[in-house]
């Protein structure tokens, strides 16, 4: 027997309709049977409300259940003399009625019994189907179905069950339908739920536009494959698209809303303590995470649950919901965040060149947020808004850069400038500005060593190398005597310069000193070695 149909549903008005349904046996005013007994322990009558237990989360029910006993025998005085267990049967019906107050309210996935005969509908875009590459996965080339108008109405009405009647995601945080339907036909083939948010994020028309567009490139075969997108270039970025993904698994009833939430101040956490410059290495982590370390951890509860339910015992995982208690546990996975992110997140704050040697291939971020599909950041100023473009000073350190044909060739620390770089052919930035095909280039602008290309640096001219180099050198270059200006008094500078040959004659006497020592000690160690070695010659 499955969930009941929307005609069986609607005639459950009353918990004693329900009970019927379940085939909850006895009266409910009788205590001896398991009705009345059930219905005595939760406080509720046959004429009762569904919604009364429809409001209750379905963790809190389970343990009520999980504790119930029913009398056996009652004494002359009205007391009960013995008590058992329910049964495994009876705390399924009673499980099972609770199951179905909360579907009267809207809450969870509505599992139909058996496909009945409907009568023809009109064509909905239910019969259009996509590739689940442009949602969730560049490399899943599955195809699905879009959910149905119904089962999307009933996504939104999830939404309002936690968030209040009426209320809707954001704009900038709402799931396209094919964003719904994609993470629905993973969760009924019971696949892991990871979206890749290279291509997974806000605004998803946005990004199917650009895969439409987005260029080929050949593979080692010879075959023309498409380009790979990158991550979030950004924490913001990478927010968006969670958040996103949030009120898709609260809609689908995937997921509360409290372990995702909880994910996500990890991530938060460890970006806030290590800061910009590791997110590469703490994205590689989340993928990692969401992908690998997430259906482990859901295959960890779920032999604890049968364990637990072997011995007569539960917990708090549930087959029908297996990502919720799996995300949980993934944010407190104290052990895998330690060696895929603290850890070598040490080493890079220790040692820049480190990130090469703790960040791989297989999560890549973009190199900056208009190069993410999602496009939240606005764009760089236009070249001829100069008004908001800072100053810049054309020989900050006083060092003669290398410059040919009025562009940097090297930076203000002696590294050379990336050439792909400035037409913008290599965009793969790592670890602020540092090129992710050469480690020993930087990607900053020829013409004013800013962070843009040159195609898009907001300065018309090239730098200025000053003229007097060689005399500001001079001028830094340190002094050998006292340091005196015209300024001073003569009478001040002259005890200046006495005072200063005063300290020369004393350094030349210590030094002389130490010499005369140093040659007394010498004489004595030679007379020594020839008497011991000669002595017939002082003899004589």
């Amino acid at each position: 027997m499955g969930d009941p149909t929307e005609e069986q549903l609607a005639g459950c008005l009353k918990l004693g309709h329900a009970a019927d349904y379940v085939g909850l046996a006895g009266s409910a005013t009788d205590q001896l049977t398991a009705r009345g007994s059930l219905f005595d322990l939760l406080g509720v009558a046959d004429d009762s409300l569904p919604a009364i237990l429809g409001v209750i989360d379905e963790q809190t029910i389970h343990n009520i259940v999980d504790g119930w006993r029913v009398a056996k025998a009652r004494t002359p005085t009205g007391e009960f003399s013995e008590l058992r267990n329910a049964t495994i049967g009876e705390k399924g019906a009673a499980k099972f009625l609770a199951r179905i107050c909360r579907l009267k309210l809207g809450v969870g996935r509505l599992v139909p019994a058996q496909v009945a005969p409907s009568a023809p509908s009109l064509p909905s875009s239910a019969a259009r189907k996509f590739k689940l590459c442009q949602v969730l996965s560049q490399i899943d080339d599955t195809e699905i179905e879009l959910l149905s108008e119904k089962e999307l109405l009933a996504a939104y009405g999830r939404y309002e069950v936690l968030f209040g009647k009426g209320q809707r995601p954001p704009t900038d945080r709402d799931p396209t339908v094919e964003q719904l339907s994609a993470v629905q036909a993973l969760l009924k083939s019971c696949q892991t739920p990871y979206a890749d948010f290279a291509v997974f994020g806000p605004h998803a028309t946005r990004i199917f536009k650009k895969l439409k567009f987005q260029g080929l490139t050949l593979n080692k075969t010879g075959e023309l494959v498409q380009s790979e997108l990158y991550g979030p270039p950004t924490l913001a970025v990478w927010k968006a698209c969670f958040e996103t993904y949030t009120n898709l698994m609260v809609m689908l009833d995937a997921a509360d809303l409290g372990p995702l939430l909880q994910y996500k101040s990890k991530v938060e956490r460890l970006h806030d303590r290590f800061g910009d410059k590791t997110w590469a290495l703490l994205y590689q982590a989340d993928v990692r995470c969401r992908l690998e370390h997430l259906p482990r951890a859901r295959m960890e509860l779920k032999q604890r649950h049968l364990e637990a339910v072997a011995l007569g015992n539960t917990t708090a995982y549930d087959d029908l919901r297996p990502w919720n208690e799996a995300y949980r546990a993934v944010a407190d996975a104290d052990k895998f965040w330690s060696e895929e992110f603290i850890e070598p997140a040490l080493l890079v704050i220790a040692d820049r060149s480190a990130m090469h040697n703790v960040v791989a291939d297989d999560a890549r971020t973009a190199a900056a947020a208009t190069d993410h599909p999602s496009g939240l950041l606005p764009p760089v100023p236009p070249p001829d808004a100069k008004a908001a473009v800072r100053p810049r000073n054309p020989n900050r350190t006083g060092r003669h850069h290398e410059i040919v044909d009025g562009k940097y060739q090297l930076n203000r620390t002696g590294f050379r400038l990336c050439p792909g770089f400035q037409d913008e052919t290599c965009t793969h930035t790592v670890r602020g500005n540092w090129c992710g095909r050469d480690s020993t280039l930087t990607h900053q602008c020829s013409r004013c060593l800013g962070n843009h290309p040159l195609t898009k640096c907001p300065h018309s001219e090239p730098p200025v190398v000053a003229a007097k180099t060689k005399e500001r050198e001079k001028a830094r270059a340190p002094r050998t005597g006292p340091r005196l200006t015209d300024k001073r008094p003569t009478a001040r500078r002259r005890a200046l310069d006495w005072k200063w040959m005063f300290h020369q004659v004393i350094h030349i006497l210590i030094d002389f000193m130490i010499l005369a020592r140093a040659a007394a000690y010498c004489t004595c160690f030679l007379a020594r070695i020839v008497k011991e070695v000669f002595p017939d010659i002082l003899r004589t």
